[in-house]
């Protein structure tokens, strides 16, 4: 009876033993976070699980099981996901902070921290912002904290990175809100930590995080930075964007910013085609939008497979209005109406291009043709076609003060971009002078356009008077966006300064 009781004991305690929490970034984990990059998440989860049934007290699964919630809720932008991944999250999140167990290790604090920015990112997008702003303001406590205790665990620098940038991207309107909570950062430095991070990390342990950290940097790129910015970052996208979709949304994205409409389209085409098991629909989107700036029509057909099988929340009302303009181009006014009346009753106003879908609706006035051929043909970097659009016409082609205001608006465009700065200058100054009090945005992003010439020339002063100056006036949409490329100018300013 004794040899038996000893036995059990002895069993009981070789469970308890196994199922002792620790961290530990092994194999497998390595190798199932780099399919959730991939969106390969059954292959993700059958390594999790496997990892689950060999090694029960490995709690660092848990954030890639995490991962895996938040890309489905973060990239559908489904309420049934989104509600999902709250519920598993939190409970992550509890179960993380109660194990004494894991406190001396360095991953302790940083995966807790990791589960907040992820709960952050996604409660923003459903429009829970006081609760997402408590759990950034949690995320920095605790991995200041995780850098106090262990100064050279190189994964605190990927979430303090962050951290910054996006704290260095907050709207003027909430900045308050940082100030009081003790944070501080700038996207010029969140951006420089994540490119060292991204380096050091090469050929580590920890080498499998390279591809966020480049998904994280090529997002601030292509919202916050100058084009030339960017160039260093697409030798090591154009070798990861065919296996990896979030790769090549960034990707795409920085190519479109600098006008390479047909080699976008060609990553895009191919992410596509060559697609994970979960879908990214807004690559259809995108794709559409690709192939409107070249006046393809067969762009619909994107456009209406994102309608069709996306089931989010934003970009509906722009998808409509994409559909309205390849309508508009064809001459066909009947469902050019009919897809701005869908604006007006389909679809949030989340999105800065949402907001603009609808007061296109709501103005009453057939969106002017030329303006809208000029506009599709410069975002697609096809400066001729876009300056032949608007040159030679009358006045009377552009009766609107609203077109007015975009015809000087574009042609500062073009010249910024086909090198000629006096005549950017000139037609910017025009557009800031004409529509400074007015409600839309060709005045701001002249302003800032302004800057941005004044930088590059190392007129330092007046860039920071037109940053400024751009950051005082109102309008909407796309103010958010406008303002903190201004910010983004200015934290530029005082960083070569220093």
């Amino acid at each position: 009876m004794i040899k038996k009781t000893s036995f059990f004991t002895l069993l009981i305690a070789c469970f308890s033993l196994q199922a002792s929490a620790y961290y530990e970034f092994d194999k497998k984990l390595s190798q199932s976070y780099s399919f959730i990059l991939a969106l390969e998440f059954d292959k993700a989860e059958s390594l999790l699980q496997q990892e689950k049934i060999e090694k029960p007290g490995n709690d660092l699964r848990l954030l890639y099981h995490n991962y895996i919630d938040f890309l489905k809720a973060f990239i559908s932008e489904e309420q049934q996901e989104y509600e999902n991944f709250k519920k598993n999250s939190s409970q992550r999140f509890h179960e993380l902070e109660r194990n004494k167990d894991n406190r001396n290790s360095p991953f302790h604090l940083y995966v807790q921290s990791e589960i907040l920015i992820q709960q952050a990112m996604v409660g923003i997008k459903f429009k829970e912002y006081i609760n997402s702003s408590g759990s950034i303001k949690k995320s920095f406590t605790l991995i200041k904290k995780n850098e106090d205790l262990f100064p050279t665990f190189m994964l605190n620098k990927k979430v303090t990175a962050f951290l910054h940038a996006v704290l260095g991207s907050v709207p003027d309107r909430y900045r308050w809100m940082v100030k009081l909570a003790g944070m501080e950062g700038s996207v010029v430095q969140g951006t420089e930590e994540l490119q060292k991070l991204y380096e050091i990390l090469n050929g580590s342990v920890f080498n499998s995080y390279r591809p966020e950290i480049l998904f994280n940097l090529g997002f601030i790129y292509s919202n916050f930075s100058r084009n030339e910015d960017s160039l260093q970052l697409l030798n090591q996208m154009e070798l990861m964007y065919e296996s990896s979709p979030l790769i090549a949304f960034v990707y795409s994205n920085i190519l479109m910013k600098q006008g390479n409409n047909e080699r976008a389209f060609e990553v895009l085409n191919a992410s596509i085609e060559n697609h994970s098991q979960y879908t990214f629909f807004f690559l259809y989107y995108k794709r559409g939008m690709t192939r409107l700036r070249k006046m393809d029509s067969t762009s619909k057909y994107d456009f209406e497979y994102f309608l069709l099988h996306y089931k989010g929340l934003n970009n509906i009302k722009s998808a409509h209005q994409k559909l309205a303009w390849i309508a508009l181009l064809n001459g066909d006014t009947i469902n050019y109406y009919k897809n701005l009346s869908y604006c007006r009753t389909k679809g949030n106003l989340l999105t800065e291009d949402d907001r603009l879908a609808l007061n296109e609706a709501e103005s009453g006035e057939v969106t002017n043709i030329y303006l809208l051929r000029s506009k599709l043909f410069f975002d697609g970097g096809y400066y001729n076609k876009a300056l032949s659009e608007i040159t030679g016409r009358t006045i009377d082609n552009f009766s609107h003060f609203h077109d007015q205001l975009e015809v000087t608006y574009r042609l500062g465009r073009i010249m910024q971009l086909t090198g000629q700065p006096e005549k950017a200058i000139k037609y910017f100054e025009m557009t800031l002078k004409n529509g400074m009090s007015s409600k839309y945005y060709f005045a701001a992003n002249s302003s800032l356009m302004l800057g941005l010439i004044y930088e590059e020339s190392n007129q330092y002063e007046l860039a920071k008077l037109y940053f400024e100056k751009c950051l005082t006036m109102e309008y909407d949409p796309y103010k958010n966006s406008i303002d903190q490329k201004a910010r983004a100018g200015l934290d530029r300013l005082k960083s070569i300064a220093k």
